[in-house]
């Protein structure tokens, strides 16, 4: 206990915030703050004057065996295999699709290859928000799900996740009645080659046509994406600009034909579309920008049996929220990062410490110390690829941490 007590102190030493100049921890500097996930804990003590205190420590959490990638290729083969669409034709062709990110001094990594740090709980209730619409929504014509974070906290990482958790509900991926059947990704930026932009300088000034623009760019998009045509995709528009609703029904259509389901199930689609404000940017037209990107959304929303997810650090304004309009946004929560599964995951930050022996005191002081660590270690990709950024910082706190508390290095 001694040896704990002195431990916790030590690492809350070195992570206190710093009252002036650089402080240890400083060279390792990152945008994002995520949450540490803890578990309630009862401690069992009554103070004078207090009810029982209910104190927040940090536990390990089950999580699926598989990493995703193994998951999606396991559902990829169940169920949308098929030789009639290029993009489902073969699963490296289908994987070349999903998102990817450049690391400094790496190169580029395919997020599924990474585990996805968050509690189970978390990821399911994502994937219920996807699936269904809440209380007072029922009788929406179309719906855009979005998800707001940081960059580099894991909101894009988490379309594909909470698609499988939906897939996989029944068991086998397959009979589980309300469950998503395919998952496509369409990225406006930040995926290598299969980005897909709008031409902007050919924006109309005319916000109507603005709109049936950005309805004819997303079905130019999912053609193309279906046909596995190689990227970048920079969009023009069509020469003959048709209306909104043709293009509706032209997009409806092409989602009946190329989207199939074994036999017994009813085909569920989760489009994600990733970066959703750089599809079309214009500074000397935004009005009409903003028309287009709700064009490009509705003619998505308005499909049945299609959920729309849309990622970024801004929600989609142009939507609104509720009203009388056809097209309405609903907010989802993006999973937090699980701390728990992270320590588990980076040797060198397991220490001789069970938060369920420590007095309330030093559980307190352990779960600050948690949560300045995950201040630290905000950047989710940088630990994943273990960058030198990251190596430096944690093998530097493992030594320092070890030699302050007098604990044997090895």
């Amino acid at each position: 206990e001694v040896v704990q007590m002195g431990l916790v102190v030590v690492l809350w030493t070195m992570l206190r915030p710093p009252t002036r100049g650089r402080g240890l921890v400083s060279s390792f500097r990152l945008s994002s703050l995520p949450r540490p996930t803890t578990r309630r804990i009862r401690s069992g003590l009554r103070t004078p004057g207090h009810r029982d205190v209910a104190l927040e420590a940090a536990t390990s959490t089950a999580i699926p065996q598989k990493s995703p990638r193994d998951r999606v290729e396991d559902h990829y083969h169940r169920v949308m295999k098929t030789d009639d669409v290029p993009l489902f034709a073969d699963f490296e062709t289908y994987l070349a699709h999903l998102p990817v990110r450049m690391q400094f001094n790496v190169g580029l990594k395919r997020l599924c290859d990474f585990p996805f740090w968050a509690r189970p709980e978390d990821i399911e209730l994502l994937a219920k928000q996807l699936e269904r619409l809440p209380k007072g929504y029922i009788g929406l014509r179309g719906v855009v799900k979005y998800g707001c974070a940081p960059p580099a906290s894991g909101k894009t990482a988490s379309g594909l996740v909470a698609f499988l958790t939906s897939a996989e509900k029944g068991g086998d991926g397959v009979s589980w009645e309300g469950g998503f059947s395919h998952y496509i990704y369409i990225a406006a930026a930040n995926n290598d080659c299969n980005d897909f932009r709008f031409n902007s300088n050919m924006l109309d000034d005319n916000e109507e046509k603005a709109e049936a623009q950005g309805a004819a760019f997303m079905l130019e998009c999912v053609r193309r994406l279906l046909d596995a045509s190689p990227g970048p995709h920079v969009i023009d528009p069509p020469s003959t600009l048709p209306a909104l609703n043709a293009t509706q029904a032209d997009v409806q259509r092409l989602f009946e034909e190329k989207f199939k389901a074994p036999d017994g199930m009813k085909p569920k689609v989760l489009v994600h579309v990733d970066e959703y404000l750089k599809m079309c940017k214009s500074s000397k037209l935004p009005d009409q920008a903003a028309k287009f990107r709700r064009g490009a959304m509705e003619v998505l929303a308005m499909v049945p049996n299609v959920e729309v997810y849309v990622t970024y650090v801004d929600q989609p304004s142009e939507i609104p929220a509720v009203g009388s309009s056809a097209l309405a946004r609903i907010p989802t929560v993006t999973p937090p990062p699980d701390f728990d599964q992270l320590l588990d995951a980076v040797s060198e930050l397991k220490f001789p410490i069970d938060p369920q022996d420590l007095q309330p005191e030093q559980l307190r002081l352990w779960a600050t110390v948690l949560f300045r660590l995950g201040y630290e270690l905000g950047n989710l990709l940088d630990v994943h690829s273990r960058t030198a950024t990251a190596d430096e910082f944690i093998n530097g706190f493992k030594t320092t941490a070890q030699k302050a508390a007098n604990l044997d290095p090895e």
